[in-house]
């Protein structure tokens, strides 16, 4: 029950922007492969999905002169990123990383002979988890002490895959247990002098070092884009620090295949939930405005199917949706306008907001409940309108306090 009661709050909270996660993102478009035109360097950004080894390989026989692989990439299906770490080592290929590399594409980097990351590049690591046919996380088959031969493909779960190919790389054994323990829903990204110590890098750069690939993002021009959007500019006068963590993580995910939009959104959803103990402290007025509002989206979804649940792709622009530009804008003012008021109360203990979860939400969380509504990530967006509807149909006296509450839990919750 509880973790099910996760699962379902999780659901709610990822609706309103508020993820217990570093963005389990949906599924993505194959990753550019192209040469560097002196033919030294091999970019690879993108997503590592079905026959990126095949591309990779082709690109490789028509490349004598590489000597290192680009990478930027949020991960993807392991047995890929074991097979182009394999050629990477075969080649005995450098390895680099100036933005983002994650996931299944860290056995890509720790295949490299000489490992290098720029000055803010980031390394994600969690472990692996089996995924359906539409990529959705459905369990994790945990690493064993099984011995693997390097010549060995298929027939291994993704986290044996992952030992290997960290224990190939001689990184320390302590570093390589904690990311096999690290769950799949929480990246951990660990400092650059963790990522020497356990000899993950080889040396981190000051400057970039090698050309970037063609279509990137700079963050000078992210920063300015962002900062003309209401919730981004409030957010950099509030709270300078999330602001500029938040632009630096769009410019990250952009920059490793991500579209851009789909980057911007995850980052917002992120922003959001740290700025969630500012709206602990915001009027009953204030948040019941922002309830309502979340109802009243919630009701025209209901009506038209939840369109706005369709999940979109990572790689590839997306047309503009001119009504999903417009709840987003509509949101962001309601929030917005929270962090720039003066707080108004106390946010509750977390005893208080334990209590009234239990007293206040979990009845409109059941009643809002449908099977299936936990299968994938467009059952859990309709569930999520579902409890917002509940919420707000209760008692005016008693609606705010359920929402607070359901707001001061998403870690002892999701957790």
């Amino acid at each position: 029950m509880r973790a099910a009661l996760g699962l379902l709050v999780a659901a709610a909270l990822a609706g309103f922007g508020v993820s217990g996660n570093a963005a389990p993102l949906p599924a993505s478009t194959a990753p550019a492969i192209q040469l560097s035109p002196d033919g030294e360097t091999i970019y690879l950004v993108g997503e590592l999905s079905e026959g990126s080894f095949l591309k990779f390989d082709a690109a490789l026989l028509d490349a004598p002169k590489v000597r290192r692989v680009y990478l930027a990439s949020i991960g993807g299906l392991t047995i890929e990123g074991r097979l182009i770490a394999a050629l990477v080592r075969k080649r005995r290929l450098d390895t680099y990383v100036e933005y983002y590399c994650a996931s299944a594409c860290t056995q890509v980097f720790v295949a490299g002979r000489e490992r290098v990351i720029g000055k803010d590049a980031q390394l994600g690591f969690h472990q692996a988890v089996v995924v359906d046919k539409d990529g959705q996380a459905k369990r994790v088959r945990r690493a064993t002490d099984r011995r693997l031969s390097p010549m060995l493909v298929f027939g291994i779960n993704g986290n044996d895959t992952l030992r290997l190919a960290y224990e190939q790389a001689g990184i320390d054994p302590a570093f390589v247990a904690r990311v096999l323990e690290q769950p799949h829903s929480d990246m951990w990204i660990p400092a650059p002098a963790e990522l020497q110590a356990a000899r993950v890098i080889t040396r981190q750069s000051v400057r970039p070092e090698i050309a970037l690939p063609p279509g990137g993002y700079s963050h000078a021009g992210l920063q300015d884009m962002l900062g003309r959007r209401v919730l981004w500019a409030q957010t950099a006068k509030s709270s300078p620090d999330l602001y500029r963590e938040a632009v630096s993580q769009t410019w990250l995910w952009a920059n490793s295949g991500v579209a851009l939009n789909t980057a911007i959104e995850s980052s917002r959803s992120d922003l959001i939930k740290k700025l969630s103990p500012r709206l602990l402290t915001a009027s009953d007025a204030q948040l019941d405005r922002l309830l309502i509002f979340h109802a009243r989206i919630g009701r025209e979804e209901r009506e038209s199917d939840y369109p706005l649940c369709a999940a979109s792709a990572l790689g590839a622009e997306q047309p503009v949706n001119p009504r999903k530009a417009a709840v987003t804008d509509e949101e962001d003012r309601l929030i917005a306008g929270i962090i720039a008021s003066a707080p108004s109360t106390v946010a509750p203990s977390r005893d208080q907001a334990i209590n009234n979860f239990g007293s206040e939400v979990m009845p409109a969380v059941a009643k809002a409940y449908r099977r299936g509504d936990a299968d994938d990530s467009k059952g859990g967006c309709r569930y999520t309108y579902r409890i917002y509807e509940s919420i707000a149909a209760l008692p005016a006296e008693r609606r705010i306090k359920a929402y607070r509450a359901m707001l001061a839990l998403p870690k002892f919750l999701i957790g």
